[in-house]
């Protein structure tokens, strides 16, 4: 059973007036992989600076094994950091950058070139050794970046958008490239990043911050499907929200435009106001109306192709705007087109009741 590695125990960091990081507090197990994301300037990169050391909290504890380890210098801590940019010595070789670590730490030279030249092999960058930083691409320079991180062994990677600079064809390679990393060292990761795609493809679990403060912490599928609250919902996308208030009988949610079936809330929202969410995946299209359950006629306003995948865009005769998730074989079947009236349908299961 996984123990508990790194506590964050409300913590808050202070810029002047401003508030980054609001009472944020989280536990990690050893070997998990976590991911913190959110807007810019929600605080998640001050959070990871205040885990590695380069910042202090205002106040709040950071617990290392039980330890607090507020007051430790970075270097003490034994969790290095992956940089955004890399931070990679120019002058230095690729071999020199990766020997780093290990001479800071008064490794004997024979043993430091050994670690060195087998995490070089190990992330397949050995025959690039004597060569300078400016003359590699940017996917070699990445692996160098955590060649020089892990040929320490720690027991805890942080990682600022280490794949941002990439391309996508890059990204999608390193992202397998660290699930295999981790996966077969079974060291902690904490990432942060921008993008919900990379945080689902390698995440145990999914930190979603915003104004400083934690809103949701829950595996990819969970997040996916039981956001927290609105903004969860719309950060993490792919979702319909409508305003509206459920009424006395807990089945029906009200909006402006029209009355939606829901199914009877276990725990309704707070208060009247509340946001009613539809996956756009569990949107069903016809050509015509039943007259029961939930539908909306609409037309198909444009169509978002994203690979086997294809987003519809529609707008209802009240305005309303939806998206439907379909696959691009049902899309080949020239079915639906830009300008095409369509019925949506849902169930009424599928609608979930949120806090606004």
């Amino acid at each position: 059973m996984s123990v508990t590695m790194l506590e964050l125990d409300n913590l808050e960091k202070d810029f002047g007036n401003s508030k980054a990081v609001d009472g944020v507090s989280l536990t990690v197990k050893k070997g998990e992989f976590i991911a913190i994301m959110g807007p810019s300037g929600c605080g998640k990169t001050s959070t990871l600076r205040m885990i590695a050391g380069l910042d202090s909290p205002t106040s709040g504890e950071i617990r290392l094994w039980g330890r607090r380890i507020n007051e430790d210098p970075a270097w003490k801590r034994d969790a290095p950091l992956v940089w955004q940019n890399y931070a990679l010595f120019p002058l230095m070789s690729v071999r020199k950058n990766v020997e780093f670590g290990l001479r800071q730490r008064g490794y004997p030279s024979a043993r430091r070139v050994r670690k060195a030249e087998e995490w070089m092999e190990r992330m397949g960058i050995l025959a690039f050794a004597d060569r300078s930083i400016d003359q590699l691409s940017g996917g070699q320079r990445q692996r160098v970046a955590l060649a020089r991180a892990l040929a320490n062994e720690p027991e805890m990677l942080l990682l600022d958008e280490p794949l941002s600079a990439l391309d996508p064809h890059l990204r999608i390679r390193m992202q397998a490239e660290l699930v295999r990393l981790h996966r077969e060292l079974n060291i902690t990761f904490i990432y942060i990043t921008h993008s919900q795609s990379e945080a689902f493809a390698m995440a145990d679990r999914v930190v979603v911050m915003n104004g400083g403060r934690i809103q949701q912490v829950a595996t990819p599928q969970e997040l996916y499907r039981r956001p927290a609250n609105r903004f969860v919902a719309e950060f993490i996308g792919g979702n319909n929200l409508f305003s509206g208030q459920l009424d006395g009988s807990g089945c029906r949610f009200t909006t402006a435009a029209r009355d939606i079936l829901v199914e009877r809330p276990s725990t309704p929202p707070v208060g009247d106001a509340a946001c009613l969410m539809v996956p756009a995946d569990r949107i069903e299209l016809d050509n015509h109306c039943r007259g029961s359950g939930n539908e909306i006629q609409a037309h198909i306003a444009t169509i978002e192709i994203n690979g086997s995948t294809a987003t519809l865009h529609l707008e209802s005769d009240a305005g309303e705007e939806l998206q439907v998730q379909t696959s691009m074989r049902e899309l080949d079947t020239g079915r639906y087109l830009v300008g095409s009236p369509v019925v949506a349908r849902w169930q009424a299961q599928d609608s979930l009741l949120l806090s606004a």
